[in-house]
């Protein structure tokens, strides 16, 4: 690997523990439409599911590089980019500088802090942490989150990232950024995406969400069993 120059910025700046060579995430995108390419050419069709992937084949500790695929109707689009882990910072194989991915953040923000998503230093779309003690669904079960507001076009979207790995779980994928993306061509898609598959460890399942489906499961029948009781008790007590 023949890496760019490193260079470790700002707040954004993390190296996640779990990042090494053979990791992956898988994202699928719901009801797609419509796909414009950095060529100005576009790729209009019936609602279906797309998926972006992304693999590390190789890392220095600093520098990583990237397999990268998009798969939609019977195409698969593929290309391998350098990513500055640190910052997020994507590079084609020629050096260009694509802009920053979202497809990783520093887990634990602060509630209120500002952090870059994508884009490139002209354009970057920055979100608002809004909460850190929530939870949503993940396949590994239901996960603690964070969640991120981002303003676009006058509207809010919103982004939830696992709080314990910094990996995006559901979020909004537009145009003018996504690295990886226009890495592959592609300049914008504007669908949903959610996490479909990861060989990552997002960790332990929220233990209290755990509490209150458990509690929810075995009320009706401790009700049950408390109702019971009480009428064989005032049963009883009528016959003496």
């Amino acid at each position: 690997m023949t890496p760019f120059f490193y260079e470790g910025v700002g707040a954004d700046s993390y190296i996640p523990a779990w990042f090494e060579v053979g990791v992956y995430a898988r994202y699928k995108l719901s009801g797609v439409t419509h796909i414009e390419f950095v060529n100005e050419s576009f790729y209009d069709f019936e609602p279906f599911n797309a998926f972006f992937r992304w693999e590390v084949v190789e890392f220095d500790g600093h520098v990583a590089l990237l397999e990268v695929s998009f798969t939609f109707d019977i195409v698969i689009m593929t290309n391998s980019v350098y990513v500055d882990v640190e910052n997020r910072d994507i590079r084609s194989l020629e050096d260009e500088l694509l802009g920053k991915t979202c497809f990783w953040l520093p887990p634990h923000p602060e509630k209120g802090e500002r952090v870059v998503l994508f884009g490139n230093p002209d354009n970057y779309l920055n979100g608002t942490v809004r909460y850190t003690e929530y939870t949503t669904d993940s396949p590994q079960g239901i996960q603690k989150m964070f969640n991120l507001e981002v303003e676009f076009k006058g509207r809010p979207e919103w982004f939830f990232y696992d709080l314990n790995t910094g990996l995006p779980l559901h979020g909004y994928l537009r145009e003018g950024g996504e690295a990886m993306l226009l890495a592959l061509g592609i300049s914008e898609v504007n669908m949903p995406f959610e996490l479909e598959a990861t060989n990552i460890d997002l960790g332990p399942p929220s233990f209290k969400f755990f509490i209150m489906t458990t509690l929810l499961k075995v009320a009706p029948v401790v009700l049950f069993i408390v109702a019971v009781t009480i009428y064989y008790r005032k049963k009883r007590l009528a016959q003496v």
